[in-house]
């Protein structure tokens, strides 16, 4: 009998180059043995040393993405990269809390550079019982 992979919901931004975000979560997970599943941030026009333009999607979507992620399939762990604003990640953080079960871990990773304003610190600030954060970057929530 054919194990089932394990679904990791990476929420983040979409990289062009396909260098960062969801992209090379993609390519990670899925290396992994994983299924990955997205929820989109922002797009990021990007190539390795520059980034030119970044749009945030709304974060109605962002939220509609990850309920549609979460209802559908059964997600083991969700990896959190850039999500670039204050009011996305009050919105995830919410959307999080409110989750019955909570999978495995919640990891932010991306570059806080790519954070808008404070945003960075704005996650480690919100409460959701029983999530894993923590970042291989460090400073970034000085660094606004």
């Amino acid at each position: 009998m054919k194990k089932t992979p394990p679904v990791v919901l990476t929420i983040a931004g979409s990289d062009n180059s396909c260098g960062a975000g969801v992209q090379a979560d993609l390519k990670t997970i899925t290396a992994l043995g994983g299924y990955a599943q997205t929820a989109i941030t922002c797009v990021v026009a990007e190539v390795p040393g520059r980034v030119s333009a970044i749009q945030a999607v709304r974060t109605a979507i962002v939220v509609e993405q990850i309920r549609l992620s979460l209802e559908a399939f059964p997600v083991a762990a969700i990896k959190t990269g850039m999500l670039y604003s204050t009011a996305i990640i009050r919105a995830v953080a919410d959307e999080l809390a409110a989750m019955k079960k909570v999978p495995a871990a919640c990891r932010r990773s991306s570059d806080g550079c790519l954070q808008r304003g404070f945003a960075f610190a704005s996650l480690g600030d919100s409460s959701l019982p029983g999530m894993d954060f923590s970042s291989r970057d460090t400073g970034h929530s000085e660094s606004g």
